[in-house]
């Protein structure tokens, strides 16, 4: 009996239905999506199996585990990324067999596959020092050093991540309003409000007409077009070279688009902000997150706990316990 081939079918709509319209995943996970299940593809390609002979039973638990592996070891990807495309993997199995419950062993199978541990790694932030050097090494007499400069104070005012930093518009900017603010849409399509100073309200609008721009994305790269992630990461790169001669402490740190949002959490946190308001001004879904995030904050903890010693020393508390008559009378008629 010959096996009808259900896999294109099945991988169609996955994405086109299943990501897209009940799962509503936004343009950036659903490319993730995309990009690690042609990946896998790409590898049974290398291991014999051409892609139009392939069935949804080659997504078994042998050929995964065999990908995963080379994912970490030719690829050298980190445990977490194994992890990741993992349960990309996952999901597409299980949507398989929600479909035609045939598919279902392969998915127990695969599903089975156990996660690597992660080690955990220390998120760096910068200091407000490190952060000024990081701004002086911008030459603002150029204007691409002035689009840059744009560039990183939102990015650190702001603490958007990177994919929600180049896809802000002008229409996303409230900037004539009693309280100034950006609208930001993030992780899984949901839009928060991020308030501005006067002063990057002032810098946008300068900005705004100097290269008169009127619609569109707010910030445009040395073509005039929308900024994308590696265009990002690779301005950031020239001006660290830049900084860390003059800041030596940066030596010691990866800097990267993310380091932003860390370092405008960690200065909040610095200046006695609340947990909850930090939450919600870095768009995390539970203040779990928030302390997870700001994990790397311990010496403000510390300074705290110092600081809270001193206002109650031993010095300043008055014993209640010495010459208190009642007190005294009570605790003699105490019958042990």
């Amino acid at each position: 009996m010959k096996i009808k081939n259900d896999f294109s079918k099945i991988l169609n709509s996955y994405f086109t239905c299943h990501l897209q319209l009940e799962r509503k995943f936004s343009v950036n996970t659903y490319s993730t999506y995309l990009i690690v299940i042609k990946q896998y593809i790409t590898y049974l390609n290398g291991i014999g199996i051409k892609s139009n002979n392939i069935f949804i039973n080659d997504f078994n638990k042998s050929n995964v585990l065999s990908f995963l592996n080379y994912v970490e070891n030719d690829l050298n990807c980190s445990a977490k990324t194994r992890n990741h495309k993992l349960a990309i993997l996952s999901s597409f199995l299980e949507y398989a067999q929600s479909i035609n419950p045939i598919y279902l062993t392969v998915y127990l199978d695969v599903k089975s596959i156990k996660l690597k541990k992660i080690v955990k790694e220390k998120m760096d932030y910068m200091t407000i020092n490190e952060l000024e050097s990081f701004f002086k090494a911008i030459d603002l007499k150029h204007k691409s050093g002035y689009k840059h400069y744009v560039l990183f104070t939102i990015l650190y005012e702001t603490g958007v991540r990177v994919s929600e930093l180049i896809n802000i518009k002008i229409d996303d900017c409230y900037l004539t309003t009693d309280h100034p603010y950006i609208r930001i849409l993030g992780k899984g399509n949901k839009e928060r409000i991020v308030y501005i100073n006067d002063n990057v309200v002032k810098m946008i609008l300068e900005y705004l007409n100097k290269f008169n721009i009127k619609d569109g994305f707010l910030l445009r790269n040395h073509s005039n077009g929308q900024y994308s992630r590696f265009g990002v990461n690779k301005t950031i790169d020239k001006y660290y070279e830049i900084a860390k001669k003059e800041c030596p402490t940066l030596e010691r740190k990866r800097i990267t688009p993310h380091t932003f949002r860390h370092s405008k959490a960690v200065h909040f946190l610095q200046n006695g902000t609340a947990l909850p308001i930090i939450q919600r001004f870095l768009g995390h879904s539970s203040i779990q997150t928030t302390e997870i995030y700001l994990d790397i904050a311990n010496d403000v903890v510390i300074e705290a706990v110092k600081l809270a010693a001193n206002t109650l020393s031993s010095d300043n508390v008055e014993s209640k316990w010495d010459n208190d008559e009642n007190l005294i009378t009570m605790l003699e008629n105490l019958k042990l």
